[in-house]
């Protein structure tokens, strides 16, 4: 894990990663940035297909 690491231990092939779970108010914060008022975005009618 790099982040438990100095600028300077960090080597060539080290990874990290990170992970988030999106809230309504990213959706929201998305939509006022973008612009992107789409009602299935906002009101979450939005089918995922699987």
């Amino acid at each position: 894990m790099v982040q438990d690491h100095s600028f300077e231990e960090i080597e060539v092939g080290d990874c990290a990663s990170i992970s988030k779970t999106i809230s309504e108010a990213d959706i929201f914060a998305y939509a006022g940035i973008t612009g992107d008022l789409n009602p299935n975005l906002l009101l979450g009618t939005y089918k995922y297909a699987k």
